[in-house]
């Protein structure tokens, strides 16, 4: 064996391990809350997008450059916003990272420094002052950031973590919003939110999401229609996911128009987290629970490489025989775009 050749097994083995003393065990870095203000957006005017960026991580810090180069990144996307080379992300997220800005795709990406990153900690990414460069009915005036990877030695797949909100540009909206909050209680997540003036209004649909890209509605609560008094609503997801829940609401009036609110975001964890696939640590088979109807199933190794692709079995049950002791992320994509991962120990 060449020197170089045992140098890399050697490499290999410390990973596979945990010997390895890289401070790059990270897990489940996200992007969370987007946030654009003011919402609608007026033109000629300006506004600022706010998103933040969180990571846990197993037993010690993250560092962002541990083996000199870095490792995750993030893209801001804008949309009939204009960016340019004198307005950079800010704030302590944004601090975090390198960033340039493209004019030809008019969008940010900002690489990773060499810098530590406290676990649970909500570190924002700022960017103001953006002009607006048109205003439609449409909802077309907002961003889309996107991290890649997500800086983790388990991650579920190469993109999997983004924050999107887009705004639209009138003002005749069918209902005045002075608050939404979303909150677990129990094993459950409660939404209640407010309206001072209705006009014409006709419905909420509330919508869910774990990861900010794929949404769905989870139910619809009708409004008053015509109101000029503080009125209260309020709904109850019964099945939430473990770890990051998603939240909005669509605002519907009666020739339906519509409007999106503010996203809120729930996390479940220890206890409160809902266990989809068990027995954790698996031997031999591993079942899989609430995943509906044609929902897929793809398995991941600690390298982000997908092991296993297929439909979830009628029976729930997977066979794990051929897999080899370790960890993995089984990521479970219902038929209505919802997607939840869990991670697994084989142990035989």
């Amino acid at each position: 064996m060449t020197m170089k050749n045992y140098a890399f097994s050697l490499f290999a083995l410390l990973l596979a391990f945990g010997t390895f003393e890289a401070s790059a065990q990270a897990i489940d870095m996200n992007l969370t809350s987007p946030n654009i203000t003011p919402a609608p957006a007026l033109f000629p005017g300006k506004v600022t997008i706010t998103f933040n960026i969180t990571a846990e991580i197993l037993d010690q810090q993250l560092s962002s450059d541990d083996l000199g180069s870095s490792f995750a990144s993030v893209t801001i996307s804008l949309s009939d916003l204009q960016g340019s080379t004198s307005l950079i992300p800010s704030g302590a997220g944004g601090d975090m990272f390198n960033w340039t800005y493209n004019a030809a795709t008019n969008s940010y990406t900002g690489f990773s420094k060499d810098v530590l990153m406290t676990a649970d900690v909500i570190y924002p990414i700022t960017l103001e002052n953006l002009p607006t460069t048109k205003v439609t009915t449409d909802l077309t005036v907002g961003f889309l950031a996107n991290l890649n990877p997500p800086g983790d030695l388990l991650a579920s797949e190469s993109n999997d973590d983004a924050a999107s909100i887009y705004t639209r540009a009138d003002l005749n909206l069918p209902v005045t919003l002075v608050s939404f909050n979303a909150a677990k209680e129990g094993g459950v997540v409660m939404l209640r939110w407010a309206t001072t003036e209705e006009t014409n209004s006709d419905y909420f649909e509330v919508q869910h999401s774990t990861n900010g890209k794929n949404w769905a509605k989870i139910g619809m609560v009708k409004s008053h229609g015509e109101s000029t008094v503080l009125r209260n609503y309020d709904f109850t997801h019964q099945s939430p996911a473990g770890g990051q829940n998603l939240y909005r609401l669509k605002m519907v009036d009666k020739d339906l128009t519509f409007a999106y609110s503010a996203i809120r975001d729930v996390r479940l964890e220890g206890s409160e987290s809902i266990a989809y696939v068990y027995p954790n640590p698996v031997v031999d088979r591993l079942f899989i629970k609430d995943s509906g109807t044609g929902a897929e199933v793809n398995i991941y190794d600690t390298r982000g490489m997908k092991v296993y692709h297929g439909e979830v079995p009628q029976t729930g049950e997977l066979n794990m025989k051929n897999f080899s002791n370790g960890i993995y992320v089984v990521n479970i994509t219902r038929a209505n775009g919802t997607e939840t991962s869990q991670k697994i120990i084989v142990s035989k």
